[in-house]
């Protein structure tokens, strides 16, 4: 059985730091390339939330309001049923503009949501509330017409400035993606260097320590040997350190002049 020195218990430390470090690295990497911008979770994310808005219409779009008040203007049985549904709209509508008011959007967004799309949606309800509510169970289908034809007015020229607004917001989002994407490959490139040159720093530094402190350890045991041996001619190896290892040689210069004073 080999004896386990210290220079093999150093080499031996180092390969296992190494490799606990590699794997490190391996993992955030791994990591980071599924949570990035469009890496697969993000993308399972984003498909999540693409799904539900093709499912359902969004509290802030009035398609389904507009829908409502129609099928209770052709069948004036189902107005009462209409109404509750549209009631809930109106609130769930009220809740997100409040939400979207006080959000942090980009002031182009921002500006067109408030000042174009939620200003004509809330015609829409003006114009629901104030008319079409109270039209709609009178049994006048001259008014009903006239009624739902003027929410529809409101309604697509709500339509009209929802779709500018979906348009801006896709040219911002494809942006935004792309930034984030070329930000997320600048920073994951950068803690792969970082990460290469920790390595780099850490197995600089057991080969500097190994040739500062083990190799002149085994060259002044060999030395010792030779001294053993009756060898008194060579002087001590790295007598002239200032270091432990200087102190070390400096012993057994003392110990070797001990000796030549004894042969003389």
């Amino acid at each position: 059985m080999s004896k386990i020195t210290i220079a093999r218990l150093l080499l031996s430390f180092a390969v296992v730091v190494v490799v606990g470090l590699v794997t490190s690295i391996g993992l955030q990497s791994h990591t980071l390339a599924q949570l990035k911008v469009k890496g697969p979770i993000y993308n399972g994310i984003i498909d999540g939330k693409d799904l539900v808005a093709d499912i359902l219409p969004p509290p802030l779009y009035l398609v389904e309001a507009y829908m409502l008040a129609s099928e209770a203007a052709l069948d004036p049985t189902k107005a009462v049923q209409s109404a509750a549904k549209i009631d809930a709209l109106a609130s769930d509508y009220k809740t997100r503009r409040a939400y979207w008011q006080a959000s942090d959007l980009p002031d182009g967004l921002k500006r067109k949501l408030a000042e174009d799309v939620l200003v004509r949606g809330d015609v829409f309800w003006e114009a629901y509330q104030e008319r079409f509510q109270a039209t709609v169970g009178s049994g006048d289908a001259e008014g009903i017409q006239s009624a739902i034809k003027e929410l529809g007015e409101k309604f697509w020229a709500h339509d009209a400035a929802v779709r500018e607004l979906v348009q801006m917001a896709n040219a911002h989002l494809v942006g935004e993606e792309n930034a984030a994407a070329v930000k997320s490959a600048s920073l994951e490139r950068l803690a792969i260097v970082g990460s290469g040159f920790s390595v780099f720093l850490f197995i600089a530094g057991i080969w500097y320590f190994r040739r500062r402190a083990i190799n002149p350890l085994k060259a002044i045991s060999g030395y010792m040997a030779h001294l053993a041996g009756g060898d008194l001619t060579k002087e001590v190896p790295f007598a002239g350190r200032s270091d432990e290892i200087g102190e070390i040689a400096h012993s057994v210069e003392v110990f070797r002049q001990v000796l030549v004073s004894t042969q003389n």
